[in-house]
């Protein structure tokens, strides 16, 4: 048995679509989002070559992202290990607060912006009450085996980029070893050629598998 989990970052109007196709086959997933960004009405984030980015008003969030896992992705998404002590504190603490707010729950999880992260910024963000805490270096172990970190916090690490070649090779290698298969992304990045009806394949293709199941990070704490 594969346990299988994806995380999407920075909150879009994109992931409207991609909740769509979670939730037609049953997948669970993680968005990590920055609520210092997000404003009454939908806002412009950036430009990716000849198309706006653009992310989801304060007021929607609660219903798109309805029944998934929601992480902090900082308040701003600034590079956290530039920081000064203050301003760090407030990225985590405020976020933590603001998305407990809108979601009326706890958050447990937080994501390095920029994959940017030191023992200040690990100590500040299992400090603000964080249980575990994702990067984006990927790695053949999830879970990192001899981890200097508390009993009481947990960093994560994908297996892959959903874009990631060899994807259904990483998958099915989990699959084989009774392991974590962990993949993540931005939605913006499915409306290449062909990138919505491959999401859906490949959410399709592992929901029907029998030696998978979706996961949400928080299911890996001990």
């Amino acid at each position: 048995m594969v346990r299988v989990l994806q995380t999407w970052d920075d909150g879009l109007v994109t992931d409207i679509g991609l909740v769509k196709i979670c939730r037609r086959h049953g997948a669970k997933a993680t968005f990590c989002l920055n609520p210092g960004l997000h404003q009454d009405d939908r806002s412009f984030g950036w430009r990716r070559g000849e198309r706006d980015i653009w992310r989801l008003r304060r007021g929607e969030l609660y219903e798109v992202y309805e029944g998934f896992e929601i992480c902090s992705h900082s308040l701003t998404h600034p590079d956290l290990t530039s920081l000064s002590p203050e301003a760090l504190a407030r990225e985590v603490w405020e976020s933590k607060r603001l998305l407990e707010e809108i979601f009326r729950r706890g958050i447990l999880g937080f994501a390095y912006p920029f994959n940017a992260a030191d023992d200040n910024v690990r100590e500040a963000v299992r400090a603000a009450g964080y249980r575990f805490a994702r990067g984006a270096r990927e790695q053949a172990e999830v879970i990192p085996s001899g981890s200097p970190w508390r009993h009481d916090f947990r960093e994560f690490y994908p297996s892959c980029h959903f874009l990631a070649p060899d994807f259904w090779e990483r998958y099915d290698r989990q699959r084989y070893e009774n392991g974590v298969f962990f993949f993540w992304g931005h939605s913006y990045e499915l409306d290449g050629k062909d990138g919505w009806r491959e999401f859906e394949d490949r959410v399709r293709g592992i929901s029907l598998d029998p030696q998978s199941r979706w996961s949400f990070l928080y299911e890996l704490l001990p």
